[in-house]
């Protein structure tokens, strides 16, 4: 397993993918691509601050 940063995806991709939904879409199908016994798992953690939650 690997961990990239927003900026990384941004710095790699910005002249080859033109949006977020296309890099979303090639990262996944690049997973596929991978043919592995395992699987992959492509998860998204979106950090919330916590003055965004909503009060209960």
């Amino acid at each position: 397993m690997f961990r990239i940063t927003a900026r990384t995806v941004l710095e790699l991709g910005a002249e080859l993918i033109s949006s977020d939904i296309i890099a979303f879409y090639e990262l996944i199908k690049n997973g596929f691509d991978a043919v592995t016994r395992r699987g992959v798992e492509v998860r998204f953690d979106i950090p919330i601050p916590r003055h965004n939650y909503p009060v209960a």
